[in-house]
């Protein structure tokens, strides 16, 4: 390439490059942002959600309260199984892309949990409530124990974990030995409910 040439091909890609920079500074049309293509790119309400879920959850991890490698299954069981509260209208349309992005072969809504004693299951079901709550707007959990004891052991359990994220406390509107309610804005209520039960006396159960 002789220098004539390469001072006009230095001058065109000077000149592509301009135009490529006036390009980004124009402000988009309205209608182009709701665009399919453009759609697609930005993140869904549920995809927001989950994301906070699940980074409330990894700052248990850094707050002192490390998850094993056992509670970390049973939370994604947990979240496989509440995905379509957490995404609700958008669940349908957006089922099998969901069960890409999150490695899941399924998401049944029942979740079963049998190991032996000291696998930190009642830490991990606290630590998964407490995060479910604060992540998800008019979310309402209730967790049954068999007795007095172990269901309000359950909810300070909660709300030990509550308190390690910053601002929770604040947003308390009731507490008590079997509800932990919180109040987000005018209408955002979520509510945490630690009941005393027995098998022979709930509804739909027989000895």
């Amino acid at each position: 390439m002789d220098i004539g040439n390469w001072c006009k091909w230095l001058l065109e890609s000077k000149e592509e490059k301009k135009k490529l920079a006036i390009e980004a500074l124009k402000i988009p049309r309205r209608s182009s942002l709701y665009a399919p293509d453009m759609l697609a790119k930005r993140p869904s309400r549920g995809d927001q959600l989950l994301h906070i879920l699940r980074s409330t959850l990894f700052h248990f991890d850094a707050s002192g309260y490390q998850r094993s490698y056992h509670q970390r299954l049973f939370h994604d069981s947990m979240t496989a199984a509440c995905i379509r509260h957490i995404y609700k209208d958008e669940f349908a349309g957006n089922f099998l892309k969901i069960l890409e992005e999150n490695n899941w072969s399924d998401a049944r809504q029942e979740v079963m949990i049998c190991c032996p004693r000291r696998f930190g299951k009642t830490w991990a079901t606290a630590m998964f409530v407490m995060a479910y709550v604060w992540a998800i707007p008019n979310s309402e959990v209730c967790i049954f124990s068999p007795s007095r004891r172990q269901s309000e052991k359950m909810l300070e359990l909660i709300s030990t974990m509550m308190d390690k994220i910053p601002g929770a406390r604040k947003h308390v509107c009731k507490s008590n030995r079997e509800r932990l309610w919180f109040k987000i804005g005018l209408t955002d209520i979520r509510k945490i409910s630690s009941y005393p039960s027995k098998v022979t006396t709930l509804k739909g159960t027989s000895r």
